[in-house]
């Protein structure tokens, strides 16, 4: 309810006072118009147009770190979904507030990236889900293909690689169904290939001395691991395996000769392939358990 509104009509009748949170950010009753927000919030969490109101509101009170921090949350989720320029719009709104740019710049220039690999989008996508061979056309009809495509755009991969490689990278992958429980990898193994898991979630876990086997990792859509297994021809220092039905791109040495055959840098692919770090990671990971 506006002001006008307000006066003219509930204050004249002798109602209770009853005013939004533009009304109390106008009359400069910025503590109740957070704790108005922050009740929104925490029952609509990724209510963006509350989100931003508490970022301005910080802002009028010099909460300046505060409004940066909400603006770059803000900027994540517009990311996310794919709305690149209101993203970048937020993020130049904290470049102006706080010397934060150690964390604004390197943003800017990935939302950049991503907004530009979004007009190859479609070829990238045709190449990883649209190929004769690997998963069956039913499983590549069941994924949503926009969280698949949010998920690796996230990934060092998609930051490291322009759009030819991706293409042709994609291609030498193939579709894996895992169910519940089921092993992807297991330590010990010697299985040359590296994963990308598309949906679901998988866990990393290792056998003690004693016999129990504690989840060192748990992997969420996004993640890529066995960059040691397929580049370096390590066995697999831990057991990976899905905690629920998962979807998996698998990349095996087939697949990997296949992605450098013809690749005009064959170098920078196999550079971002070892810049996924996860291996390594689980290995220290696992080192430590061991130890304790």
């Amino acid at each position: 309810m506006s002001l006008k509104k307000w006066f003219g009509s509930q204050a004249a009748r002798g109602k209770p006072e009853v005013l939004d949170v533009d009304d109390l950010i106008t009359l400069q009753r910025y503590e109740e118009a957070e704790a108005e927000l922050q009740r929104s919030l925490s029952k609509s969490p990724y209510d963006l147009r509350s989100r931003q109101k508490l970022a301005e509101l910080y802002k009028k009170t010099d909460r300046l770190d505060e409004a940066a921090k909400e603006y770059m949350e803000i900027a994540d989720r517009y990311a996310n979904e794919g709305f690149h320029d209101k993203a970048l719009a937020l993020l130049a709104q904290v470049s102006k507030l706080t010397p934060v740019a150690d964390k604004v710049w390197p943003k800017v220039e990935r939302l950049r990236r991503a907004k530009k690999l979004e007009q190859h989008r479609p070829a990238i996508m045709e190449a990883l889900v649209g190929r004769r061979s690997g998963s069956p056309q039913s499983t590549a009809a069941s994924i949503q293909f926009d969280k698949l495509w949010t998920s690796l755009s996230r990934t060092r991969l998609v930051d490291r690689l322009e759009a030819e490689q991706l293409t042709q990278l994609f291609r030498a992958f193939r579709f894996e169904t895992v169910e519940g429980k089921e092993e992807i990898a297991r330590r010990g193994q010697t299985l040359e290939a590296m994963f990308f898991l598309a949906s679901g979630t998988v866990e990393v876990v290792v056998t003690l001395p004693g016999g129990s086997t504690p989840v060192l990792r748990a992997l969420e859509p996004g993640a890529m691991f066995g960059e040691q297994a397929l580049l370096e021809h390590k066995p697999w220092v831990a057991t990976y395996r899905a905690a629920e039905k998962s979807l998996v791109l698998k990349l095996d040495r087939h697949g990997l000769e296949t992605a450098l055959h013809g690749n005009p840098d064959p170098r920078g692919l196999l550079q971002a392939l070892r810049e996924q770090q996860m291996d390594s990671q689980v290995a220290e990971a696992v080192g430590k358990a061991l130890v304790e």
